[in-house]
């Protein structure tokens, strides 16, 4: 699925997500810590920059898996993944194990890491 959506807008492809695994928008924003108006504006097109750990909160509430937020990524143009990086180390354990972003939260301020949320209105 990834290879194929790569070249959809941001907005199209977290909209396509939604309709297919028939999530609420409501729940979407509790399970990624964001407001549900900031994502139903980037869900229709209206914030179209968020940023890298926005997208990355955005990918827990949208439930997806590893292959699913690195096409998440590459649709918002925002730097994948890296081994070399804790936090991106946290954040691939936490997805591939299908835990939740409270959980992520918990094992980055471990080791004082954390997610930095700039536009959350």
């Amino acid at each position: 699925m990834p290879d194929i959506v790569i070249h959809l807008p941001l907005s199209d492809y977290v909209q396509k997500v939604i309709d297919e695994k028939e999530l609420k928008l409501a729940d979407v924003a509790r399970d990624s810590s964001l407001s549900e108006g900031y994502v139903d504006q980037i869900s229709r097109g209206l914030k179209s920059n968020p940023t890298r750990d926005e997208i990355i909160c955005l990918a827990f509430g949208l439930k997806m898996n590893l292959p699913e937020l690195h096409a998440l990524m590459q649709i918002a143009g925002v730097s994948p993944l890296s081994a070399g990086s804790r936090k991106d180390s946290i954040v691939y354990m936490t997805v591939t194990r299908g835990m939740e972003l409270q959980r992520c939260k918990e094992l980055l301020a471990e080791c004082d890491e954390e997610f930095v949320i700039l536009s959350n209105s």
